[in-house]
């Protein structure tokens, strides 16, 4: 059992991180299993006007949770330039458009 000023501190702790936070990133597969704690960080964010940004499951075919969905400013795939490109999008508010260059050699 904790110890009864525990949730407050580990609640203020998370406070100050999100405050410092550029964005908030979260994994959707973690709300069904800290169903509470997710909703409490999320709000949080939306109240320190941070960005959040919801990964989709990875290897699964689970679907968002709609208080998730609802919240979430962009959801992204497990794919490191999806999720930079909406961190920069989200968070700085940069252009995000890339372009491939793929080289053709012709004989």
């Amino acid at each position: 059992m904790r110890p009864p000023g525990d949730k407050e501190a580990l609640q203020e702790s998370l406070r100050k991180q999100i405050a410092e936070a550029e964005v908030m990133i979260v994994p959707a597969a973690l709300y069904r299993r800290n169903v509470d704690w997710v909703e409490f960080q999320m709000h949080c964010a939306k109240a320190y006007d941070k960005p959040i940004i919801v990964l989709e499951p990875f290897g699964s075919t689970d679907t968002i949770a709609p208080a998730v969905q609802e919240l979430a400013d962009d959801v992204v795939p497990w794919d490191q330039r999806q999720l930079i490109d909406a961190i920069k999008r989200e968070a700085r508010h940069e252009e995000t458009t890339r372009f491939d260059v793929i080289e053709f050699k012709l004989d």
